[in-house]
């Protein structure tokens, strides 16, 4: 999934799943980020009839701050978040009665990225 901000607006949200034939885009989005010592994600997706959900649970982090100072502008920062983590509870509807979960595709692992702030 991706959703950027920019001043507290979503640029663009959306989620995209291959299936291993077609891919499927939602464009309907909904993250909660679950609080912890690591954070988890919460993610589900709608587009029609179709939907997904995930959660996506870290087991690392790393994290980078970034500072300037442009001229008069003022101090800008941005805090780049990276978490190493597990797909977790994956369900895919496809609109028509079926559904893959995490037990039909395996284990998935990825990378999130939780970034905040600004940098000119």
């Amino acid at each position: 999934y991706f959703m950027p901000h920019f001043l507290g607006k979503k640029l663009k949200k959306d989620i995209t799943f291959f299936d291993g034939k077609k891919v499927h885009r939602f464009s309907q989005v909904d993250i909660k980020r679950l609080e912890g010592d690591i954070p988890s994600f919460s993610v589900l997706g709608k587009n029609g009839k179709q939907s997904i959900k995930f959660t996506v649970i870290p087991y690392s982090h790393s994290s980078w701050t970034f500072d300037s100072n442009p001229g008069k502008i003022g101090k800008t920062t941005l805090v780049y978040n990276e978490y190493p983590a597990k797909v977790s509870d994956m369900v895919f509807e496809d609109g028509t009665g079926s559904s893959v979960t995490c037990a039909d595709i395996g284990e998935a692992v990825g990378n999130a990225e939780y970034t905040t702030g600004f940098l000119l």
